[in-house]
């Protein structure tokens, strides 16, 4: 695990040539990799003590690893430039905070900058001054245009026609010279030539890089081509509308050209002439230059292979049953007998039917484990399609012959992100009414209610509901339906335990329910948080909390402690939400 070889096809042999502090196997497999043009020089980012990544260079002639920047700043993704005179890089050190509405606390997002260092001391920097008045390079004088001479027996318009004898003697020595010549044969080609050996001084590397002058933000896919540096400039963090756009620099004119918009992925051809990008699962061929378009997208639907599910499903499993041997972060593997885990789990793969079934298989194999976060998803699974069902956000009782509102399920009066459609102003719905029809169809009472709403998910309903069970007297209400209740159901919950400890703890204690340690458990704790700060003590409420990150920045904020206070002359003196 963490090394990083190289294989000889020539010679058949296999050196480690470095091997990484912190990375495991997802963050190699997504490693990149440059190779110089004349092969003997391999860049790549090398992880350090400091938790900053350093570009290196490998040197396969000497069988040496060099880091060439020092790792105060986090530096990767190189790539050589391939006339030979740079490496690019992506640099981490763009430092601009990002500040808190609710507190002094601050972020340091979008903090890449690009980097080109001359790989030789006399090649001079992309950005080096230039001199506007250069002097023209000496050219032979032209010479003057020879008119007809007055005198001479010459007419101008005899001047202007070339000479029939010089043209008649040029034809016939083409002639005879033509049949000496050989037919050319079309397979023939042309050796290309040797790249150039690539020298690098090695010493005073990153004194040379220079920071091009691209803006700050989150860079990715950098690909040098003669002359330009591409790259693709991802959204800026926090900005999810942007879209990822793929953006060239040019060091000739040293200004930014926008090569083509909304891009998932670029990798250039082995000569750099051409680009293969994606968006959006389709593919396209595009020139390394400015104003290109996303069109003649490549079709794939042509692209057949023969695929054998049980020899497939065999691999898949062996793979899995591998990646934990040699990755897992104890070696010992929580002392399993992980050979005979496999022959185990494999027996039962005969009697696999779906996808579905091999990804169960593999998930109790990992489980034996006994360790979190150790998890298996994807494939070719199948997926019906589905009518997403709408929703009201109430409890339903089958009572007289028909579905009676039991309950509509309210949130607090502060939570407007979601409510019930019957909730809503103007509405004229309450619990106890029976819901007798929806777009005029009479709801089938030996069906469960959500049967009616089948496809109306988010969508305008007319639905006919009366006090009693009976369709005189009824009337008709238009709503909008949810997609989903989950969210509505959740904040109700949360409301119902703060007001259960309120009301226990005479209002001095405040409550915060935490569903997990991801995005979305952190949003829940600045919101419940925020508003209850100055309560006496807190119950935080994990129960059911389906994981995601370490808690620190959550241990973080219950634990700040009050170090300045606001002195008010009138009012009360306070340190301010922590």
């Amino acid at each position: 695990a963490m090394r990083i070889h190289l294989h000889d096809l020539e010679k058949k042999e296999t050196t480690e040539i470095a091997r990484q502090l912190w990375q495991y196997h997802d963050a190699l497999a997504n490693m990149r990799f440059a190779w110089s043009r004349d092969s003997r020089w391999v860049a790549f980012a090398r992880d350090l003590e400091n938790l900053h990544t350093a570009i290196v260079l490998y040197d396969t002639r000497e069988k040496k690893l060099h880091q060439v920047t020092s790792g105060y700043y986090d530096d990767d993704n190189p790539v050589f430039d391939p006339e030979g005179k740079y490496l690019y890089y992506r640099s981490g050190r763009s430092f601009s905070p990002f500040y808190s509405d609710l507190d002094n606390t601050w972020v340091y997002p979008n903090t890449h900058l690009l980097m080109a260092a001359s790989l030789r001391k006399d090649v001079p920097s992309p950005l080096a001054p230039r001199n506007d008045e250069e002097p023209a390079k000496d050219k032979p004088a032209k010479e003057p245009e020879k008119k007809p001479s007055e005198n001479s027996d010459t007419k101008p318009e005899d001047a202007a026609k070339p000479d029939a004898g010089a043209d008649a003697k040029e034809k016939a020595e083409a002639k005879d010279e033509s049949k000496d010549a050989k037919p050319e044969t079309k397979t023939e080609k042309k050796p290309e030539k040797e790249p150039k050996a690539l020298e690098i001084d090695l010493a005073g590397f990153e004194d040379r890089a220079v920071v091009l002058p691209a803006k700050a933000g989150r860079y990715a896919d950098l690909i040098a081509v003669t002359g330009k540096l591409l790259y693709r400039r991802l959204p800026r963090a926090g900005a999810a509308e942007e879209r990822s756009t793929l953006v060239l620099y040019d060091l000739e004119k040293r200004e930014e050209k926008t090569v083509l918009d909304d891009v998932d992925d670029a990798i250039p051809t082995a000569k750099g002439d051409k680009l293969l990008v994606r968006r959006k699962g389709e593919y396209c061929i595009i020139e390394p230059k400015e104003g290109q378009k996303f069109e003649k997208k490549l079709n794939l639907g042509g692209l057949e292979m023969v695929v054998d599910p049980v020899a497939e499903w065999e691999q898949l499993f062996t793979e899995a049953w591998r990646l934990e041997r040699d990755y897992f972060y104890d070696p010992n593997l929580h002392g399993v007998d992980w050979n005979l885990m496999r022959e185990r789990y494999a027996a039962l793969l005969k009697d696999a039917v779906t996808r579905w079934d091999v990804n169960y298989l593999i998930g109790e194999l990992i489980g034996e484990l006994n360790s979190s976060h150790t998890y298996r998803s994807g494939g070719d699974v199948e997926n019906p399609p589905q009518r997403p069902v709408g929703y009201l956000g109430v409890d339903y009782a089958l009572e007289n012959g028909a579905y009676r509102i039991k309950r509509i399920i309210g949130t607090a009066s502060w939570d407007a992100e979601q409510r019930s459609p019957l909730k809503a102003p103007g509405v004229d719905v309450k619990e106890g009414d029976y819901l007798l029809a929806v777009n005029g169809q009479p709801l089938d009472i030996t069906q469960e209610p959500h049967a009616a709403f089948q496809g109306l998910a988010d969508k305008p309903v007319i639905l006919t509901v009366n006090d009693k069970p009976s369709l005189e007297g009824a009337r008709e209400v238009l709503v909008q339906t949810l997609s989903s209740e989950y969210r509505l159901r959740h904040l109700a919950w949360i409301e119902s335990n703060r007001k259960r400890v309120e009301e226990a703890t005479g209002g001095k204690v405040g409550y915060v329910y935490v569903p997990d340690t991801g995005r979305g458990g952190q949003s829940e704790l600045v919101r419940q948080f925020r508003a209850q700060f100055n309560k006496a003590g807190l119950i935080i409420d994990e129960r059911f909390n389906s994981g995601g990150q370490i808690p620190d920045r959550f241990v973080e904020l219950l634990a700040r402690k009050t170090l300045n206070y606001w002195g008010v002359r009138d009012g009360a003196s306070n340190a301010g939400a922590p």
